[in-house]
């Protein structure tokens, strides 16, 4: 049995520990209640910086980015200037373009006539084309030149900033053969920049053709510096191959080049395009 010094004495030993073990939680939750706040402050300020940045780029963004000008208004009535001008003749193969107009003219003297690529610039008729685009409702197409007098109605499609898309209304008809299309068929269809609309159906074989399909012709009209003008394209397909060669050339389309077809030429291929334009002036 302890004295009573000697118990008086454990028991403030006893509470000497315990007054420490308090102090030292106490002092625990301080710290992390300090903790927390420094985490709290640290998340606020990352997403401070976060937001910054973030109006930083919005508004580089807006900086280098320019809204697109809008597109021309084409309601009005065009005719054709009496001039058509002439361009440069490009000749390309698979290895890419050629550029010795010496060698081009030969191919086409050799290959061609050298009347379908012109040089010079030749005078026309101011009736090439009448082009009336309304506010709402079909365009209309008066020609008096280069083919025997038509009229003709069609839609505006695929407008961009460089030229637009003009769908005649009326169809031709057309018989696709049975034999496989040789490589320059091939090619002639995917030349110009705005081909016809076609729809075509299957046929027996027994009238010796595949398909049997209505055509709507198409036109591109081309845009630059806000004024349009009439392309007149010429171009001249060739290819040699394996199973022979095969050759064909168009004069005075009024279409644009779909310079995409260079990247599926093939060897023995060879495109030659003149894109000579005629003015088409705003009454």
């Amino acid at each position: 049995m302890l004295c009573p010094s000697a118990y008086i004495k454990r028991l403030n030993q006893e509470r000497t520990g315990v007054n420490m073990l308090a102090k030292w939680l106490a002092c625990t939750r301080f710290l992390r209640f300090l903790f927390s706040i420094a985490r709290v402050r640290a998340a606020l300020l990352y997403v401070k910086y976060y937001l910054l940045l973030l109006t930083a780029l919005f508004g580089l963004s807006n900086c280098q980015k320019d809204p697109a000008p809008p597109l021309l208004a084409l309601p009005g009535s065009y005719y054709s200037a009496n001039e058509i001008v002439a361009q440069p003749i490009r000749m390309y193969t698979q290895q890419g373009e050629v550029r010795n107009d010496a060698l081009i003219d030969d191919f086409i003297r050799r290959e061609y006539q050298p009347a379908g690529f012109p040089r010079t610039n030749l005078s026309i008729g101011d009736s090439l084309l009448l082009l009336t685009i309304p506010e709402k409702g079909p365009v209309t197409l008066v020609s008096k030149t280069f083919y025997k007098t038509y009229f003709a109605q069609a839609q505006v499609s695929g407008q961009t900033h460089d030229s637009f898309a003009l769908t005649r209304l009326d169809s031709i008809t057309q018989r696709v053969p049975l034999a496989t299309p040789t490589r320059c068929a091939v090619l002639m269809d995917q030349m110009e920049q705005a081909p016809p609309s076609r729809r075509c159906f299957p046929i027996s074989s027994t009238t010796g053709y595949a398909q049997f399909c209505w055509l709507k012709q198409a036109y591109a009209i081309g845009i630059r510096d806000g004024q349009l003008f009439l392309p007149v394209f010429n171009y001249l397909v060739k290819s040699d191959f394996s199973a022979g060669r095969c050759m064909f050339g168009r004069s005075g389309q009024w279409n644009l080049f779909n310079s995409a077809i260079r990247s599926q030429l093939l060897a023995g291929d060879t495109l030659v395009v003149q894109m000579n334009e005629v003015a088409l002036l705003k009454k």
